[in-house]
């Protein structure tokens, strides 16, 4: 009897500790929302690959069209340059809502958020409120704020982590299919998601190893990651016939660059700087282990092994590391320097991981120094968001009257970006760039370049005015 009663009183304090954790996750989802929105209204927090997304998205979901030209390329092609799967939710997501791209974008970000915040509650149960302040990261905000694709890849990454884990545990047939669907769709938001196949490699050998999985799954793994890897080879392969490129446009090889003789040398060089700089700074380094080693001596910490999930997230973030800095070593001249929304990848999964691992051995000073920036970052992200002149549709608005006297068929040097989603009856161009494209060009190129346009009219946008070259 008595035994009765102590069950139903453990089982009461549960689920009203359960309730209070919802409604935490709950409250921390609304204020990204709320940001999100306010963001969207007043800032739109847009960026030049931004307007390319909803250019795309915009034909997408209105023709079903997917050529475009993109910033050096005066005609319209098979956009590639980006991968199609960011574009397409925003697509079916203004398809099925009526509401424009950019605020179709700033929905899938919000219902983006939501997942991750889920999968976290998944992952951690007790521990996820404390962890969903890793949300609140200056970076992750941005992120999520903008209409960029780091966000959904991150909440394919820990959708697939999390169908893998139930692989594990149970046999139900729709884990396999949302781990294939999870699996799928990370290259086709960035091809950097190519890194996941070696990831689910590894992770698949080391649970095997442990019997945590059977040879039998282990063989359905092996085929659903085999039929992924094709749909993506298919993929590229059509990009490469109706663009010329596998990526949208030449990438310069390190071999162009130093010569076949010194290709394994620089090779090697450049992977190793590229994996010392993602590691942010040293010192940096340096000052975060200097911090662990003060905590586990001053609290007396007995370390504990990882755990699945843990080692899971702290996989993928090496992972990636490991493939971004092969392919940056590979194309030293082409792909930017290295910053938020490259490395934000490895920050958040090994920032879980970290505060995963330590509130369970000083929790109340994980807490505490989580609120402590939490609240700072949030103060920091008003402040920099705060002075707004007027609502951002006034400034789409702007650009349509600046543009209005442009006629359908014609190219502007140097238009504004938002025309890639304002006005899919005119194209803008580029001078190369050569931290993009490893190309310099001169002006007497660009002119022959543009004079080859098969335009009505040809426009240039000095800033100030728009004036007609022909």
């Amino acid at each position: 009897m008595f035994d009765d009663v102590e069950n139903k009183i453990i089982l009461a304090v549960s689920s009203t500790l359960q309730r209070r954790r919802d409604l935490c996750l709950l409250c921390i989802f609304f204020i990204h929302c709320v940001f999100i929105i306010l963001a969207g209204y007043y800032l739109g927090k847009l960026n030049p690959d931004s307007t390319y997304y909803l250019g795309i998205a915009t034909r997408i979901s209105e023709d079903f069209n997917f050529n475009m030209s993109f910033l050096y390329n005066c005609k319209q092609q098979f956009f590639s340059h980006y991968p199609l799967g960011y574009p397409f939710l925003i697509a079916f997501i203004s398809k099925i809502t009526n509401l424009t791209v950019f605020w179709s974008s700033k929905i899938l970000n919000c219902l983006v958020i939501g997942l991750i915040l889920i999968l976290i509650k998944q992952l951690f149960n007790k521990s996820a409120v404390v962890l969903a302040l890793v949300t609140f990261h200056y970076n992750f905000m941005e992120m999520s704020h903008y209409t960029m694709s780091e966000v959904t890849f991150l909440g394919a990454i820990l959708l697939l982590m999390y169908s893998f884990l139930k692989i594990t545990h149970n046999r139900e047939s729709i884990w396999f299919v949302i781990f294939f669907l999870s699996m799928t769709m990370i290259p086709f938001i960035r091809y950097i998601g190519i890194y996941i196949y070696l990831f689910i490699f590894i992770i698949t050998c080391i649970s095997y190893l442990r019997d945590e999985i059977n040879y039998i799954k282990v063989k359905k793994i092996a085929i659903l990651c085999g039929f992924s890897i094709s749909l993506y080879i298919i993929y590229l392969c059509i990009n490469f016939y109706l663009t010329g490129h596998i990526t949208g446009y030449t990438r310069k090889y390190l071999s162009e660059l130093s010569g076949e003789n010194y290709l394994i040398l620089n090779f090697f060089e450049n992977f190793f700087r590229n994996m010392n700089f993602l590691w942010i700074q040293w010192y940096y380094t340096a000052i975060l282990f200097g911090v662990l080693i003060f905590l586990i001596k001053h609290f007396r910490i007995r370390l504990r092994p990882l755990t699945q999930t843990q080692l899971f997230l702290i996989l993928s973030a090496i992972t990636y590391l490991f493939v971004f800095a092969v392919i940056k070593a590979l194309f030293i001249s082409t792909i930017n320097d290295f910053n938020a929304r490259i490395l934000i990848p490895v920050v958040f999964p090994l920032t879980l991981a970290l505060v995963d691992y330590f509130y369970k051995h000083i929790r109340l000073s994980v807490i505490m120094f989580l609120l402590v920036i939490s609240s700072l970052n949030l103060t920091r992200f008003i402040s920099y968001n705060i002075q707004v002149d007027q609502p951002f549709y006034k400034n789409e608005d702007n650009v349509l009257k600046k543009y209005s006297q442009v006629p359908s068929n014609s190219l502007i040097i140097e238009g504004h970006p938002y025309l890639n989603y304002l006005r899919k009856d005119v194209e803008i161009i580029y001078k190369y760039n050569i931290n993009v494209m490893g190309l310099i060009e001169n002006e007497d190129e660009f002119i022959f370049r543009v004079k080859a346009c098969d335009y009505d009219q040809i426009y240039f946008d000095s800033g100030e005015e728009i004036q007609k070259i022909n």
